[in-house]
Formats: structure tokens, C-alpha cells, sequence
């Protein structure tokens, strides 16, 4: 195989591997949300599908429930956490109160939607809801959450220990939700706020896509790195911080944050920032490079030598080991495929003894090296 033909086929290694991981994480989840494929029964005199996650002994550890209503049907209901009953502590987010204590102190409204409507129109369906939990705690079931999009009701449970049997569990929750589903059939047609998630997910994986080729890029056919990525990642954080910033500003305008504020703001730093900083860290680099136009100052070598390695056959790394004549400093620099191709067909050997190094200061302040054989 030549030489170019092993990058290449390195390069599309690199290439169906991140798209591999693109997909487990991103598509894989989405595709697992699509709408239920499980059979449809008839429970109570409703039809409904119900979807059975087994646990390893074969037992039911998770059920979810779907039921038909309108189209335009939507809400978010959760069981309310320590993390959601601190952010309200905090002030960071606001939720929308029924009056009800017991409901209220339960349940956190994600997607308020059609759910104030039902509310209105009747107020004894959320008690309805509440008490739907509190009879699943009984039996070993907590109740995840209740969502409503697209024509479609879904009742998410999980069950601890599991169990062979969920039969009462499945004819429990349509008795007790035949008031909501009636209450919210008969609610007129209106529009509703859509889920921000969808938006930030599809945003997270674009710039996942652009991240990851721009570093496979970068590592295949790039220029000689930086001396340090100290100072260059320093650099980085400034733009990143505003694209976070720009970023969550552009949601809050797109959707309705302000019961879900704390968990995008999570999402946003744990998933977002790192992705925003290595992306800003290679665009800064090469504009680092690419605007320096400050003659370089000129290092004689007493020796440069090429040197490739293989890791695993998954990708090649390429060095030149030098020395300097003067303060015999001696280092490695990384290079990019097409510059070690270059260095060889000026170096048969795979060495040299006339080769200089170039120190740039950089258009940014942040020096960086390249080395070039022979002067002419």
C-alpha cells in the first residue's frame, strides 16, 4: 500500500469511527424515543400500546404507557428532584403553581402547555395525577414522567424491584387517568410551546460533526503545532464563554426557558462549553498562523530527523527530533502527513544537518515553530 493510500484509508478509520460514536450518542437515543411499536390493548376501554423493559432475570423493570389525544395535546410533567427544588431556591427558575399542595410539591412542570388548560377546565384531573403516584409508590413503581406531543400520551414507569407480572400496574394507571384524558380530549384546539431539547440536541451533534472534522483535519494534513497549548487554550476560553453565553440567549428567545433554565444551563456547560473551547482553541490557532506575518527568528540545527510510527495500525504519528548547535536543546515537533512527505524527498537519509528552525512569534502573541531544509 503507498504511503498516501494508508492516510487515506487512516483518515476514513478516523472518519466511520466518530461517526460510529455520532450515532450511538445521538441518533441512537432519538430513534429509541420514536413512537412506540408495541402492541395495542385494550384496558379498561381504552386502547392503548404498552412498551415492557426486561432486567437481566427477565422481570419488567420499566413499562411505558401510551395513550391517543389530539394533536394539539402538549405538556411535560416530572416527578420534582433535589436539583429542581434548588434551582427554585435559588430564584434561577420560575414554575407554574396550581394551588394544590399536594400536586405541586410532587410534580415539576417542564412543558406547562395544554396542562393549565386541563386545569381550568377541570381541576380535580391533577388531583387525579398526584394520587396516580402516590398509589404507584405503594406498589414498588415510581412514575418518571408524564408527556404529552404529537398525538400521543406516554406514561413512563420504572419498577423496583422487577416484576413478572404488571397487569394491575397497567390497569391502575388507565383508571386512574381516564379524568385527564377525558379533560384534556375535550379541550379546544390551541398552539403550544414545543420542547427546547430537540433544538439543543440537533445543535450539540453539529457541533460535535464540526469539532471532530476539524481536529481530524487538523491531525492528518495540518501545519507543525503549537510549542505550548497552554497558552492557546487560555486564549480560548474568552470566545467560548460568549458562544455559551450567545448560545443560551438565542434558546431563551427560540423557547420557553424558565422552568427547564437549570438543566440547559447543565447541558450547555457539561456538553456545549468543551466542545465550543476546542473548537474556538483550532480556529484561534490557525488564525494564530495564518495572520503572522512578522519575520521569524532563525534557529541553525546541528542535526533534524524524521521519524514515523504506527499506532496500531489506526494512525500514523510523524516527528522531527532536533537539536539545536547552539544551547543543545534537543525536542520533537509534530508534523502533518504532507510535511513529512516533504521533509523526505528533501532528506533521502531521513535526516539533516542544514536544517533551521523557524520561530514565529504569531499573530497572536503565542509563538510557534516550523522547520525548513534546506536554504536556498
Amino acid at each position: 500500500m503507498t504511503f498516501w493510500a494508508e492516510q487515506i484509508f487512516h483518515l476514513v478509520l478516523n472518519l466511520v469511527f466518530v461517526l460510529a460514536f455520532y450515532f450511538s450518542v445521538f441518533k441512537l437515543p432519538a430513534m429509541l424515543r420514536a413512537p412506540l411499536k408495541g402492541d395495542p390493548k385494550q384496558i379498561e376501554g381504552e386502547f392503548v400500546r404498552v412498551w415492557y423493559g426486561l432486567s437481566k432475570d427477565n422481570g419488567i423493570g420499566e413499562i411505558q404507557i401510551e395513550f391517543r389525544v389530539p394533536e394539539g395535546v402538549k405538556f411535560s410533567l416530572r416527578i420534582e428532584t433535589w436539583f429542581d427544588r434548588l434551582a427554585k431556591r435559588l430564584g434561577l427558575i420560575r414554575e407554574r403553581q396550581f394551588e394544590q399542595n399536594n400536586f405541586d410539591e410532587l410534580m415539576f412542570l417542564q412543558l406547562p402547555g395544554s396542562l393549565v388548560a386541563m386545569a381550568h377546565s377541570q381541576p380535580k384531573s391533577l388531583h387525579w395525577i398526584s394520587g396516580l403516584h402516590t398509589r404507584l409508590q405503594s406498589m414498588g413503581v415510581r412514575l418518571r414522567q408524564l408527556h404529552a406531543d404529537a398525538g400521543r400520551l406516554k406514561l413512563e414507569l420504572s419498577i423496583y424491584p422487577p416484576k413478572s407480572d404488571v397487569r394491575q400496574v397497567e390497569e391502575m394507571c388507565v383508571q386512574w387517568l381516564k379524568s385527564p384524558l377525558q379533560a384534556l380530549r375535550s379541550l379546544p384546539t390551541a398552539k403550544h410551546e414545543s420542547s427546547y431539547w430537540p433544538v439543543l440536541q440537533r445543535h450539540l451533534s453539529t457541533l460535535f460533526l464540526l469539532v471532530s472534522a476539524s481536529f481530524l483535519v487538523w491531525f492528518h494534513f495540518g501545519n507543525e503545532h503549537l510549542l505550548s497549548l497552554g497558552p492557546i487554550s487560555c486564549y480560548a476560553l474568552i470566545p467560548a464563554a460568549v458562544l455559551v453565553l450567545l448560545w443560551h440567549r438565542w434558546l431563551e428567545r427560540q423557547f420557553d426557558l424558565s422552568a427547564v433554565r437549570h438543566r440547559v444551563i447543565v447541558l450547555l456547560l457539561l456538553a456545549g462549553a468543551p466542545l465550543l473551547w476546542a473548537q474556538s482553541a483550532f480556529c484561534l490557532r490557525q488564525l494564530n498562523i495564518a495572520f503572522d506575518f512578522r519575520a521569524p527568528n532563525v534557529v541553525p540545527l546541528e542535526f533534524a530527523q524524521l521519524h514515523r510510527s504506527s499506532r496500531r495500525k489506526a494512525q500514523d504519528l510523524f516527528e522531527i527530533y532536533y537539536r539545536t548547535r547552539e544551547d543543545q536543546v534537543s525536542d520533537s515537533l509534530l508534523i502533518s502527513p504532507s510535511r513529512y512527505q516533504k521533509l523526505a524527498r528533501d532528506w533521502p537519509e531521513g535526516e539533516s544537518r542544514s536544517a533551521v528552525l523557524l520561530e514565529h512569534p504569531g499573530a497572536l502573541g503565542i509563538a510557534w515553530v516550523e522547520i525548513i531544509s534546506p536554504l536556498r
